[in-house]
């Protein structure tokens, strides 16, 4: 059923292809200069998202921040670029198994953007070297169930776009939520929209983030919903 699944996914991404490339070049024309280098990076933000997520990390505090999905870099490059021009002690933790796996129709997209690639790491660092933002992040190569419950450390901001199924995001969020620090601020990707959300990652909002006492929201746009820790 798993390969078949992947058969049927392979034509739609064919047609999806040129669409993916033009939103991946969303921000090449922002008067933000980490927004622009993003654009450089494969991967799908949408319009507002990358101004949103500078925001989001630019506002300073303690902690660090914590990705959970990276790719090759596209949300890293504006999140490090954030914490380098203002707060440069702060690193961007991210945490990915950058073996381009994920839900069937994430391993169907990057198999047709990276063809025979068996992975995105070296593209990851390749693009933190040649863009800036390389001193300012923590690749962590691992399933995010086996590395989060070991990183020592506390996060003001946690981007989650990982893998999109429904039990792989509940258990991102699980294991996050104890190291965001109050008042921080937790930033789901792909969670809004008819077009835009995922199923997988929408359920965890409806059922779990919506309802948690601790959390209430703090801003959206496009894909992107956000929630704060409350002190």
């Amino acid at each position: 059923m798993r390969s078949l699944l992947k058969l049927l996914a392979f034509p739609f991404t064919l047609v999806f292809r040129p669409e993916y490339k033009r939103v991946s070049r969303l921000g090449s024309g922002s008067p933000n200069p980490w927004i622009r280098k993003s654009s450089e990076i494969d991967g799908i933000m949408h319009k507002g998202e990358h101004e949103l997520l500078w925001d989001l990390a630019a506002r300073g505090g303690p902690g660090h921040i914590l990705e959970i999905g990276a790719w090759e870099g596209k949300s890293t490059c504006i999140l490090a670029g954030a914490c380098k021009e203002k707060s440069p002690d702060a690193r961007v933790f991210c945490v990915d198994s950058f073996d381009m796996g994920g839900t069937l129709w994430q391993e169907s997209l990057h198999k047709q953007v990276h063809f025979d690639e068996q992975g995105t790491y070296y593209r990851f660092v390749s693009n933190a070297k040649r863009l800036g933002f390389y001193e300012w992040v923590v690749p962590v190569a691992g399933r995010s169930e086996l590395v989060l419950p070991y990183l020592p450390v506390e996060f003001r901001l946690v981007f989650v776009d990982g893998g999109h199924g429904y039990e792989q995001v509940k258990k991102d969020v699980e294991l996050a939520l104890p190291k965001l620090l109050p008042g921080g601020l937790l930033a789901m990707h792909d969670a809004l929209g008819v077009t835009t959300s995922w199923p997988g990652v929408a359920k965890v909002v409806r059922e779990s983030l919506s309802k948690d006492p601790s959390l209430k929201e703090h801003s959206r746009q496009a894909s992107l919903l956000v929630f704060e820790k409350k002190v």
